[in-house]
């Protein structure tokens, strides 16, 4: 469920709806509208550039202090949640994932080591991130993702975008 939130609320940026709506649930009409947002090529499939740029404008889009890193609060906010909204449970989560990250364990993700740059593949615990989802979700390995895969990477709460 956070990563789903965390796509929701780029495919608002990037479709300029704004960041206040990323809390509802998005409706297909409104799933269907970020994909298209997100595909300036403009012939109806994602390709692993575009997918990186909202990705990238999603990471930025956090980035409250334009440090290019996140820490903790910012990840959190990343991934739809407020940090002072968090049970025991769910922070403890979301610190385990920030902790798995942060490969150099500086206390602040880079764009890389958000994306997971240094770490694939994801362990089981933790859906791989940017092109790691994209590459999953391709699931007929054409180098594109049609809006029936991305759909399906919502639906499966792995969308990073």
């Amino acid at each position: 469920m956070l990563r789903f939130r965390s796509a929701w609320w780029v495919a608002l940026l990037l479709s300029g709806v704004g960041v206040a709506a990323a809390r509802a649930v998005p409706t297909a009409t409104q799933i269907h509208a970020a994909f298209t947002a997100m595909d300036t090529t403009g012939n109806t499939a994602l390709n692993v550039d575009e997918w990186d740029r909202a990705s990238f404008a999603l990471f930025r889009a956090a980035d409250k202090n334009d440090d290019l890193r996140l820490d903790f609060s910012e990840f959190a906010a990343l991934e739809g949640i407020a940090p002072d909204q968090l049970d025991a449970q769910t922070k403890q989560a979301l610190a385990t994932k920030f902790n798995y990250l942060d490969s150099n364990q500086d206390g602040y993700l880079t764009a890389d080591e958000y994306c997971g740059a240094d770490i694939e593949p994801s362990p089981p615990a933790f859906p791989p991130t940017c092109s790691g989802d994209f590459k999953n979700a391709d699931t007929n390995q054409d180098g594109g993702l049609d809006l029936g895969e991305y759909l399906t990477l919502h639906a499966q709460g792995g969308a990073v975008v």
